[in-house]
């Protein structure tokens, strides 16, 4: 977004001195009206894209390219402000002034720079997102059947590297379904390869069952707080009653965490892996027996 705002603030400063030029040679007010208008448009538009971009400003690399854009934008119509002053007040003629042009002209560079701050940004983001939404229901359509799922919400992901910086690593989508009341939570990654978690299962488990859950999106730390404690010994009630199979061996975040760490004796570092507990073609919601016996193998 600073790139494309950068270029119109050139092609903006090019047309400032083409017009502050023409009016030194022809002496015109239609010059001196479209500078003065242009000009008075970027101040206010540096200063709405400033906030724009402090704002959504991600790491210590994002806020340098603010301050460098918008200090540009705001120098250099300073200095070319100065210079169309000096160049009035050499004019012989006492004609030159401001009029409702300017206004117009003011107008329309405010609102092309609005364009470009914020509807090519959410043109863009839209489509990104889109494209993910139709990932994200094939998913759910292939792994647990047709539940006439529809996207409530879209939430960031966000990664820290550093003490300052910060990524986009990938989407929460908020999902409806007729299977259940509540809403649940799918995250996918922001490449939109691949499925990180899916929390289809506890929720709908928790509900037919009564059992208190907490899952929802936090806006401070960007990411997912959930609880399912009650859906947890719920599971692990089956496994000692019914399986005779030592909880502490079952890792039963599998049933909606899809990619996890593993750690590789041979060259001894972490790596990350897809995993499911629930075929994704399933094309089905398991039972719970179906359930607790694919967690089971998936966990020798």
């Amino acid at each position: 977004m600073e790139e494309v705002f950068f270029l119109v603030c050139i092609v903006e400063l090019i047309i400032q001195i083409i017009s502050v030029f023409k009016l030194k040679k022809l002496g015109d007010s239609k010059y001196w009206n479209i500078f003065i208008g242009i000009t008075l448009a970027s101040f206010i538009s540096t200063i709405i894209a400033y906030s724009i971009f402090a704002i959504n400003a991600l790491d210590l690399s994002d806020a340098i390219s603010a301050l460098f854009v918008c200090g540009f934008s705001f120098i250099s119509n300073v200095i070319i402000l100065i210079v169309g002053l000096i160049f009035k007040k050499t004019l012989k003629t006492n004609s030159v002034k401001i009029n409702k042009n300017s206004f117009f002209v003011s107008i329309l560079v405010i609102l092309l720079n609005i364009f470009v701050l914020f509807c090519l940004p959410l043109g863009k983001t839209n489509v990104t997102l889109n494209s993910g939404e139709k990932q994200v229901i094939d998913y759910l359509n292939n792994k647990y059947g047709n539940g006439n799922y529809k996207v409530i919400n879209v939430y960031n992901e966000y990664s820290n590297s550093g003490m300052w910086d910060k990524n986009l690593s990938g989407y929460y989508y908020e999902i409806k379904s007729d299977y259940m009341n509540d809403t649940f939570i799918v995250n996918i990654d922001d490449n939109f390869n691949y499925i990180d978690a899916d929390y289809f299962l506890p929720v709908y488990y928790s509900q037919k069952n009564n059992l208190k859950y907490n899952l929802e999106y936090d806006d401070w730390s960007s990411l997912v707080d959930s609880d399912f404690s009650e859906f947890d010994n719920y599971i692990n009630k089956i496994l000692n009653d019914q399986y005779s199979v030592e909880t502490d061996k079952i890792d039963i975040s599998g049933i909606y965490r899809n990619y996890v760490s593993s750690w590789n004796n041979n060259s001894g570092v972490e790596y990350n892996s897809n995993y499911y507990i629930v075929p994704v073609n399933n094309g089905k919601i398991p039972t719970i027996q179906e359930l607790v016996a694919s967690l089971i193998k998936n966990n020798k």
